[in-house]
């Protein structure tokens, strides 16, 4: 087993393995393969001379706690489906893990539909969606307008998806070349984009439907009028309803159904924790110890007394990320630690668009 990262010469036997499990649909194979697929941020995992599984780097900026972070959202993972239950696919994702360390990425992100998969590698999911769909309906919508793939309406639309994500953590920080791949991506489906004051809309047909790929509002006011305006736009085009995998808050109601979304791994905890913000009423020094990873100690304020805290790379990534508190069930430490270590590490309202 040779891991590495691709070459020029690898492109087809890539696009291959894609094809065995992604979408080979055109436009958007090609456009994928030439304006994000990058050899430099592949890594391959080769049996002899044949490629058996492949991981993709989309580097990217996130929020997490307040801080920019790096991220790496791990894109186009799969192995040949000939030669699977042979350990390749594990083999590369601990590879593609070790490397975003040399390279100082803080966390990884990545969307799967066989998330168990992803568990034993430290994986964890860390946001929800929750699934709506309305019926379509005629009706006045003013002040809105097309929008296009140009710099002024993705300055119009950034500051729009900022001024949403207020209080919010776990987004990413998109930049301009990051917006112009996501509108690029959406036109391979031949999305339309449509743009208010405070208010945006990122739609396909799909089926009877108009699927929304992203809504984006600043306050309440927004948010109605963007779901008026998705709502008439379906009923223009003579579909019955409007879907939206809506990106949401875990939330307290047990009545609200939701769906895991992305999972999350930190990566390099060591150099992450220490830079994120804490209670500034708050001194201690925990000593985490990590699966197998030497012992780690985290001093807060002016330290204190070491609390010891042994748990796995998952539950961390959760805390975290403020998906979910410690707890006996998943952390080794007292209950006055446990107190501490939830009070510095709080939940947090984390939200995500992306699935690449």
């Amino acid at each position: 087993m040779i891991l590495r990262y691709a070459n020029n010469y690898d492109t087809p036997a890539i696009k291959e393995l894609w094809k065995s499990e992604f979408e080979s649909w055109e436009p958007y194979f090609s456009w994928y393969f030439t304006r994000v697929y990058r050899p430099e941020l592949t890594l391959v995992c080769c049996d002899g001379s044949e490629i058996v599984a492949v991981t993709q780097i989309a580097p990217y900026l996130l929020n997490l706690r307040s801080t920019k972070v790096t991220a790496a959202y791990l894109v186009g993972v799969v192995s040949s489906p000939a030669r699977r239950g042979e350990g390749f696919g594990r083999a590369i994702i601990k590879y593609t893990i070790a490397e975003l360390k040399q390279k100082n990425i803080s966390t990884a992100l990545l969307y799967s539909d066989i998330p168990d998969f992803y568990l034993p590698l430290g994986f964890r999911h860390c946001y929800w969606q929750q699934y709506l769909s309305w019926p379509a309906k005629s009706g006045e919508t003013t002040l809105w307008r097309k929008g296009a793939i140009c710099a002024d309406d993705i300055y119009a639309i950034d500051k729009i998806y900022r001024q949403m994500h207020i209080g919010c953590h776990g987004q990413l920080l998109r930049n301009l070349s990051n917006w112009q791949k996501l509108l690029e991506e959406a036109e391979c489906d031949q999305a339309t984009i449509e743009i208010a004051s405070n208010s945006y809309l990122i739609s396909y047909t799909e089926g009877s439907s108009l699927r929304l790929r992203e809504m984006g509002y600043t306050d309440q006011d927004a948010f109605t009028s963007a779901k008026t305006k998705a709502t008439s736009i379906a009923a223009s085009k003579g579909l019955s309803n409007v879907d939206w995998n809506a990106p949401i808050d875990l939330p307290s109601d047990p009545t609200v159904k939701t769906h895991p979304f992305v999972m999350a791994r930190l990566v390099d905890y060591q150099n992450l924790l220490p830079i994120l913000p804490y209670p500034t009423d708050t001194a201690a020094s925990f000593q985490f110890t990590i699966d197998q990873d030497p012992p780690f100690c985290l001093n807060i304020g002016n330290g204190g007394m070491i609390m010891p805290v042994a748990t796995d790379i998952g539950s961390l990534t959760q805390l975290v990320f403020g998906a979910k508190a410690a707890d006996t069930s998943h952390f080794e430490a007292t209950s006055q630690t446990l107190t501490l270590l939830n009070k510095c590490f709080p939940p947090m309202r984390c939200r995500i668009n992306e699935y690449t």
